[in-house]
């Protein structure tokens, strides 16, 4: 009865290390609760368990049990992968685990049933079998590189289970052996810890698609639930986001000749740390023809100053030095890959969309969000976008007038245009009326804005006279190198305004900062401005000629509009700091985002027979690898004790001679002498270490240094031990000794 509750107990860390790794892979394939995970492998694992404890008493007869029962568990699983009406096969369901899916519930019995057989057989062996603790941290990395196969990255409560479980296993394999590993074990578990950590912090996991704890994020605003997704359409946007994309997915491609900033949506209103629609008439929809024809063109401005502004004016007369240089109308077009949006994708400055082929009306409302109306947008839609682009040529007279127009002058030079050019004097008008109804409904900041944003607006633009110059200063105020681009942002106070305890106080963020504080210091300062979320197009692929858009690219920015010219992007976002981008962090996140592009690939192309291939092939390179390694550290091992003097040698000699008779359960206790030691080897297996025994014993007690030929004696016998140990543990055991 003691004995069957030892083994209960013996059992119970190893169980729940398998019963996590099987969970947790589950979560990645099936994307299933992890909860629910858990209590399906739980229900699984424990009847598996018994059954290989039974197995492990037959010994041989239980070698039998355990092929039998491999064989018609594999037999009932492919009787239940063909049960069903559906026409996917198992293969492609593992491959990408649709949801709605005739027979989806056979494979997901299928791949409980499969995964929990597999862990728990490898985890019983390897912890209650024979102890390689080597062995089980790999079986631990194979749900930690189905990770790399999902998107995002971080370290998840099965991670964490893992880190903990894994060393519990460790600390017990090691409690019986002599006290002089024990630092050596402390400092294997460090090194164990930084290497893992380390590691999955550049590797991707995924996004876990648990129920409970979406309802638990969206009950209590838990900041996990807080991560920017500029697709999906909002009605306000939290400014307190925690963390940005950082998967390699393509989304979307861009031809054109420029990158570009992609618009998804805006917002006007600011109010309790978040955007939101606070004047309900922009939302208003109307055809793209209708409205963005009206767009006041800088180079109206332009043509006006240059033909017919008078010379009573120094500043104009200075600027009629310029030549105005007409900007050119710029095509780009939208190729989606894997985007769903309810919104049709825009950049800054657009004045139509045509898909081709196509006649489908496109609108747009107040709020920079473009909609086709009465039919869903397909998820390879191809349409083409004609913009304006906010790039003028250096030394044209358009670039200069930037630097000099704000609301007054701007009205200075239209009143100038009276009577005279009435086309040119329409568009003017048209630019006044959008300015006053945007200074209007883009100006306004809620009362809990601190006094100190005032102040500090009126101190960065402090003698800057353009909308230009001062939303340029307000820009350049954020890369001043006081702010950094950290996902460590800090937390406000209850109750303080997260932009004010950005600005202020904590200093690091991602784009929402940045972009939030930009457009609160724009409107502290009179300028009308918005808060954009979007994405941005600038990693040019040579082999398409097209600007490859990422989920990693999702983008915060701000619009400030410039008078004279109309809405105008900027970037107060600064770079990830240099620490981030150069040196070996980058260098390995780079190669993780490969190895992560290159597993996700496999993972929903291959057939099942070609991941078995692999899988198999892995292992024998697997087991190669270990097999070397061992052979490796054993010549490495000699040549470096050999640098020692003998009495050191023997010493070291001996502690590998008990390492290796631990593989038979023999152990050197902490009130052993040599002499018992040896005696207690030879009595229980049979064993004679008496050579090396003598000779420590005589090192020990007699103080007499071993010559040279005790030293190569001992190595001989040493060899000879480790060949008796595999012979007698067997040929697979002894393969990875």
């Amino acid at each position: 009865m003691r004995e069957s509750r030892s083994n209960v107990r013996e059992m119970i860390i190893p169980l729940l290390f398998s019963m996590n790794c099987t969970s947790w892979i589950l979560n990645l394939v099936t994307e299933k609760s992890l909860l629910l995970c858990i209590v399906e492998i739980s229900i699984i694992h424990i009847p598996i368990f018994a059954f290989l404890n039974f197995v492990k008493q037959r010994n041989r007869q239980g070698i039998v049990h355990y092929i039998a029962m491999t064989i018609v568990l594999i037999i009932g699983m492919l009787f239940l992968s063909v049960v069903g009406d559906g026409d996917t096969s198992y293969s492609a369901w593992l491959s990408v685990a649709p949801h709605g899916e005739k027979c989806t519930a056979n494979f997901y019995i299928i791949s409980s049933v499969l995964f929990s057989y597999f862990f728990a057989s490898v985890t019983f062996y390897f912890t209650l079998v024979i102890k390689r603790t080597i062995i089980i941290l790999l079986i631990g990395f194979i749900p930690l590189f189905f990770h790399v196969g999902r998107c995002e990255k971080g370290i998840n409560f099965s991670f964490v289970m893992f880190i903990l479980l894994f060393m519990l296993l460790y600390i017990i394999s090691n409690l019986n052996k002599d006290i002089f590993n024990k630092e050596v074990n402390v400092k294997i578990i460090i090194v164990i810890l930084i290497i893992i950590i380390g590691f999955t912090s550049i590797i991707p996991v995924p996004k876990f698609n648990n129920k409970i704890a979406d309802t638990i994020n969206t009950a209590y605003g838990d900041s996990s639930s807080k991560k920017l997704n500029t697709s999906e359409a909002k009605k306000d946007a939290n400014i307190d986001i925690k963390s940005v994309p950082q998967s390699n997915k393509i989304l979307f491609e861009v031809d054109s000749d420029e990158p570009l900033y992609i618009r998804v949506q805006s917002w006007d209103k600011y109010l309790d740390n978040k955007w939101c629609v606070g004047d309900t008439s922009l939302l208003q929809q109307e055809p793209v023809e209708d409205t963005d024809k009206l767009i006041p063109s800088i180079d109206d401005v332009a043509v006006a100053v240059e033909d017919y502004y008078g010379d009573d004016n120094d500043e104009i007369n200075i600027l009629k030095q310029y030549k105005s240089v007409d900007r050119d109308i710029k095509k780009a077009r939208i190729y989606y890959r894997n985007y769903k949006g309810e919104y049709l994708l825009n950049v800054p400055g657009t004045f139509n969309i045509r898909i081709p082929g196509k006649k489908e009306k496109i609108y747009k409302d107040g709020l920079a969000k473009y909609y086709l109306i009465n039919q869903d947008i397909d998820e390879n839609m191809i349409y083409e976008i004609e913009y304006m682009s906010q790039n003028m040529k250096k030394g044209s007279l358009q670039k200069e007038l930037l630097s000099y127009l704000n609301k007054e002058r701007y009205y200075d030079i239209f009143h100038s245009m009276e009577g005279k050019n009435f086309f040119i004097e329409q568009g003017l008008y048209d630019g006044i009326k959008d300015s006053i109804k945007y200074r209007y409904k883009y100006i306004e900041l809620p009362d809990t804005i601190p006094d100190r944003i005032y102040d500090l607006a009126d101190k960065i633009t402090k003698d800057k006279d353009s909308d230009y110059e001062k939303a340029v200063a307000i820009e350049k105020f954020f890369k001043s190198g006081e702010f950094k681009y950290d996902f460590d942002m800090g937390k406000a106070a209850n109750g303080q305004d997260y932009n004010d305890f950005f600005i202020f106080e904590g200093k690091k963020g991602v784009c929402v900062q940045f972009a939030s504080a930009m457009v609160i210091l724009a409107r502290a300062s009179g300028l009308p401005a918005r808060y954009v979320e979007g994405f941005v197009a600038d990693e040019f692929d040579e082999n398409s000629n097209r600007y490859i858009v990422r989920e990693k690219d999702a983008h915060a920015f701000p619009e400030v509009y410039i008078s004279g010219y109309g809405w105008m992007t900027f970037e107060p976002t600064v770079g990830i700091s240099d620490e981030s981008n150069n040196g070996i962090t980058y260098k390995i996140e780079e190669i993780a985002d490969k190895i992560s592009e290159l597993i996700s690939k496999l993972y929903v192309n291959l057939s099942m027979i070609n991941i078995i291939l692999i899988f198999v092939s892995f292992s024998i390179l697997l087991i190669i690898s270990i097999y070397i390694y061992i052979n490796l550290r054993e010549i490495f091992w000699r040549h470096k004790v050999l640098k020692y003097n003998n009495d050191v040698i023997i010493k070291e000699i001996f502690k590998r001679v008990v390492l290796q008779l631990e593989k038979l359960d023999v152990y050197f206790d902490n009130d052993d002498t040599y002499i018992t030691y040896g005696n207690k080897v030879f009595k229980d297996r049979g064993i004679i270490i008496s050579d090396i025994i003598e000779i420590l014993n005589k090192n020990q007690y007699r103080g007499v240094v071993p010559s040279d030929e005790e030293i190569d004696k001992s190595f001989e016998d040493y060899y000879k031990l480790r060949s008796i140990i595999k012979n007698r543990v067997g040929k697979i055991k002894g393969l990875i000794m």
